[in-house]
């Protein structure tokens, strides 16, 4: 279809492109869109060979399965990107209803049905198992510097350099009292200047998931030193929140979040980096016009598609 329209002259009109956009959208193939996110974006289908023993591998498929219905659904029902970040409803099986301890919504317990979320602090993909558990650190504790970089470097776009060499990123060290929670001891470690400048990025992505275990389960405490959870914090860029499910509506409504998850995208149409001063200036342009509550993804992916750097693909920003 699309060599056809070529060939006529009709695919370079703009009533055209939008039209295709649209049908190639609500092809199957479309799908694909979902199994390079889970598996390029945030990486969450790799908790299946993680080597983990806690979890069993039909739950592991099944929370990847979720991670990608997800997807799916923007894509099929043309929602915006930003429900990524802000859905309050999952598509569960039996499995991941029981796991999360929510009723489960359907009559095949193997099969994936719509269920409401908004009574549980889980909001998108930062919410589900499958993203938690990938950035839990290890089996039995989470490590919310590790959450907090991929939450930074996924979803803000930052650049997060190595740390210093000899520093000790330990969270274990005897120089913590005993009972510190993460965040206490983490506010200690900012007093070293070589390592403020990225823990100022990187932690209060990663403390407010602490609200989460290791296995992507709901918690208010830390059970070893039996201390109350503290999720509240501020972005990077100033903006407060009081809690984990404040956070996460804290990130939707951020410039920062929303031009970075238009870059996302962009860098998979245009299958290179999207790093340029031209790049950045199209993306923020796009993310104040098409990455909101209300927006289509359809109209999301149409602004990509007649942006100059997709009509005219050359080799910038590789």
């Amino acid at each position: 279809t699309l060599l056809s329209l070529a060939a006529n002259g009709s695919l370079s009109t703009a009533t055209t492109l939008q039209q295709q956009v649209v049908r190639m959208l609500k092809d199957i193939r479309a799908r694909r869109f979902s199994s390079i996110m889970t598996s390029e974006w945030l990486g969450v289908d790799n908790i299946r060979n993680m080597g983990l023993t806690t979890i069993g591998s039909g739950t592991l498929n099944s929370m990847v399965s979720e991670s990608r219905l997800l997807f799916d659904d923007i894509v099929v029902n043309d929602q915006s990107f930003l429900r990524s970040i802000s859905a309050d409803y999952a598509y569960l099986d039996k499995t991941m209803a029981d796991f999360y301890g929510v009723p489960f919504n359907g009559a095949v317990s193997t099969s994936f049905y719509k269920t409401d979320m908004s009574l549980t602090s889980r909001r998108g993909l930062l919410g589900q198992a499958a993203f938690l558990v990938s950035t839990s650190g290890s089996q039995s504790e989470t490590h919310p510097v590790q959450r907090g970089k991929i939450i930074a470097q996924s979803l803000g776009c930052y650049e997060i350099a190595p740390p210093p060499a000899g520093v000790d990123t330990s969270l274990m060290s005897s120089t913590f009292p005993a009972n510190a929670t993460p965040a206490e001891k983490l506010a200690i470690h900012r007093q070293n200047v070589s390592c403020a400048s990225c823990h100022n990025v990187l932690d209060p992505y990663g403390l407010a998931m602490e609200t989460f275990d290791s296995r992507g389960l709901s918690r208010t405490t830390y059970a070893t030193i039996s201390r109350t959870i503290d999720s509240s914090g501020a972005l990077p860029t100033g903006e407060k929140f009081a809690n984990t499910e404040e956070f996460t509506r804290t990130l939707v409504a951020s410039p920062q979040i929303r031009s970075c998850l238009v870059r996302k995208v962009m860098a998979l149409g245009l299958a290179r980096k999207v790093a340029s001063i031209d790049d950045t200036c199209r993306s923020n342009e796009l993310s104040t016009q098409h990455m909101t509550e209300t927006a289509k993804f359809s109209d999301l992916i149409y602004n990509i598609v007649i942006s100059r750097q997709f009509k005219m693909q050359s080799t910038e920003a590789q």
